[in-house]
C-alpha cells in the first residue's frame, strides 16, 4: 500500500477482499464459461455463497499478505484522511496454485479547500452557506456539468473549510439568505468564475467568495390552459448547472391559474410550468427568463400537452423486434424525465408524452450483430443525438442494420507480461464512452456491438474518467480505430 504521489508505504489501512462468485455458467464478463476467453478448468466457479470477505491491516511498511480461493476477486482498500485512485487496481484473478505478489496498491491524500465569505464591504458573512462543485462528465454522451460534492456553512468570522475532496477541478459557489448565489471570487456568471484545480494532498486556503448584496424580487404571473394545482419552478440557465442547483425556487399554481415565487434573485433562468389538462393528462411549458432588479409581473405561461410518439421499428432479416426498448434521455434544461417505448398488439411501439425539448434516444435489447442506423421524425431524418420534440403527434421510424463490428486483442504491461483486470474504454468520434471491457486473466479482452465508426481505444489505470480534463486527455492518446460492418479487428495495447 503506498501513497500515489510521494510512493511513501501506507501503514495501518484496511484492506479488504471479496470473492465474486460465477453463478450459473456465466463468467463477470457476461460471456460463457466454455468461450474461447476462458477455461473453466483453470479458474473455477466459486462454490461459497455469501462467503464473508478477508478483512486485512496493513504493516509498518505497508505491506499485506493473504491466503485466498482461486478465483476473482474485488479488492478495496481505505484509510483515514485518504481515498481510493479512481481506475486502480479494483479486481484481482488468481489461477489455482498462483501466487500474486507485489500487488501495489495506491491511495491519494484527500485535499480540502478553505476560505472566508464576506459582503461587499468585505464584513464577514456567518451561516452562509458554501457548495463545492466539481466538474464531471454526465453519463456517457460527454456533457460537461457541475455536480455539487459537499456543503458547509461558515462560521461567526464568515469562514468554511470542506475536507474529503478527490482530485479534480472545482467551483466554490455561496449564498446567504435571500441573495443571489456567487461563485467565487464574486461574480453571478459561472463563465468567469474562478477554477479550483485540487491536486492529492492539498489544502487551499484562499478560495474567498466576496457577496454584495443584490435585489431579490418576485415573479408572478398566471398559468393557462391546465385545471390549476399544478407547479412552477426556476433552474439556473447555464447547461452546466443542471445537476447543481444549489437553490430551488419552486411554487404552486393556484385553482385559478395564478402563481408567485418569492425572493428571487436576479439571474438568467429557465421556467418550467406544469399541470393536467383533461383525462389527467399531463401538460408542461418552458420559457426563459430574465430577472433583474424589478419585480417580474404578469407573465402568462401557456401549458401544452407533450409530445406523443407512435412509431415503428425496422430490420431486414431480423428476428422478432418486440424485445427492442428505445429510452429517449433529455439533454436540455426543464424536461421531465425520460420515457420508455412501448410495444402495442400492432407490432408498432409508443411512447408517453414527452415535455417538448431535446432528447437522445438509446435502443436496447436489439438483436445480436445490430445497431440502430437511422431515426426519422415525420419523414424527416433526425440525429438519435439531439432529437428535438414539440408538442402534439409524432410518428417514428427506426431503422436497425446487420453488421456491427468488433475489436480484440491483448493488454500488456511493460517487459510484454499480459495485465489482467484492466478496464478498457470505446470512445466514437462524438467524445462518447460507447463500451468498456476487463482484461482477462491472460490479458485477453474483446469488445462487440460497434456500429460502424470511428473509435479511440484506450485502458484506464489510476484515472478518474469523469474528470472532463483527465477523460479529454486519456481520450486523445488512445488508439484509433476505424471499424467498417462486420469488422473484426486486432489491437493490442500497452500500459504507460
Amino acid at each position: 500500500m503506498i501513497d500515489a504521489v510521494s510512493g511513501e508505504p501506507i501503514r495501518k489501512a484496511n484492506v479488504t477482499l471479496a470473492q465474486i462468485p460465477i453463478v450459473m455458467g456465466i463468467r463477470p464478463s457476461g460471456r460463457s464459461l466454455t468461450d474461447d476467453f476462458y477455461d473453466p478448468a483453470q479458474m473455477p466457479a466459486s462454490r461459497v455463497a455469501n462467503a464473508p470477505p478477508t478483512v486485512l491491516t496493513t504493516d509498518e511498511e505497508g505491506k499485506f499478505r493473504a491466503t485466498v480461493n482461486p478465483g476473482r476477486h474485488q479488492i478495496h482498500a481505505d484509510r483515514s484522511g485518504y481515498l481510493p485512485v479512481p481506475a486502480g487496481i479494483n479486481y484481482l484473478s488468481l489461477l489455482p496454485g498462483e501466487k500474486l505478489m507485489g500487488v501495489t496498491l495506491k491511495l491519494n491524500q484527500h485535499a480540502v479547500i478553505a476560505g472566508r465569505v464576506v459582503d461587499a464591504d468585505g464584513e464577514p458573512l456567518s451561516h452562509a452557506r458554501v457548495h463545492c462543485l466539481r466538474w464531471s462528465i454526465l453519463g456517457q454522451n460527454g456533457q460537461r456539468v457541475l455536480t455539487q460534492q459537499s456543503s458547509t456553512s461558515t462560521n461567526d468570522r464568515g469562514e468554511y473549510r470542506l475536507f474529503g475532496l478527490t482530485p479534480g477541478k472545482y467551483v466554490l459557489a455561496a449564498d446567504s439568505g435571500s441573495s443571489a448565489t456567487f461563485f467565487a471570487p464574486g461574480v453571478t456568471d459561472l463563465d468567469v468564475a474562478a477554477a479550483v484545480v485540487l491536486v492529492p494532498g492539498a489544502t487551499r486556503r484562499d478560495v474567498n467568495i466576496r457577496m454584495p448584496q443584490l435585489n431579490s424580487v418576485a415573479v408572478s404571473g398566471k398559468v393557462l390552459g391546465g385545471q390549476g394545482h399544478g407547479i412552477v419552478s426556476l433552474m439556473p440557465r447555464h447547461p452546466a448547472l443542471m445537476m447543481a442547483m444549489t437553490r430551488q425556487y419552486a411554487a404552486p399554481v393556484e385553482a385559478d391559474g395564478t402563481f408567485a415565487l418569492q425572493n428571487v434573485p436576479q439571474g438568467q433562468y429557465v421556467l418550467n410550468a406544469a399541470g393536467t389538462g383533461p383525462n389527467q393528462a399531463r401538460l408542461a411549458a418552458r420559457i426563459n427568463l430574465e430577472v433583474g432588479g424589478q419585480a417580474v409581473t404578469g407573465l402568462s405561461v401557456s401549458l401544452q400537452p407533450g409530445a406523443v410518439l407512435r412509431g415503428v421499428i425496422r430490420a431486414e432479416d431480423a428476428p422478432p423486434l418486440t424485445s427492442v426498448t428505445l429510452f429517449f434521455q433529455p439533454t436540455s434544461l426543464g424536461v421531465s424525465g425520460g420515457a420508455n417505448s412501448r410495444w402495442d398488439r400492432d407490432g408498432r411501439f409508443t411512447v408517453a408524452p414527452l415535455d417538448p425539448g431535446t432528447y437522445r434516444v438509446q435502443a436496447y435489447g436489439l438483436p445480436a450483430g445490430f445497431y440502430m442506423k437511422s431515426i426519422h421524425l415525420n419523414g424527416v431524418e433526425v440525429s438519435p443525438h439531439a432529437l428535438e420534440l414539440v408538442a402534439g403527434p409524432g410518428e417514428v421510424v427506426v431503422t436497425l442494420e446487420e453488421g456491427t463490428a468488433e475489436v480484440s486483442g491483448k493488454v500488456f504491461e511493460k517487459g510484454d507480461k499480459p495485465a489482467s483486470d484492466v478496464q478498457l474504454l470505446v470512445v466514437n468520434a462524438r467524445g462518447e464512452s460507447v463500451r468498456s471491457a476487463t482484461s482477462l486473466i491472460d490479458g485477453q479482452y474483446r469488445i462487440t456491438g460497434l456500429p460502424p465508426g470511428e473509435y479511440r481505444v484506450f485502458p484506464v489505470v489510476d484515472a478518474d474518467i469523469s474528470d472532463p480534463d483527465t477523460f479529454d486527455r486519456l481520450s486523445s492518446s488512445g488508439r484509433k480505430i476505424t471499424l467498417g460492418q462486420f469488422a473484426r479487428e486486432g489491437l493490442n495495447l500497452v500500459l504507460n
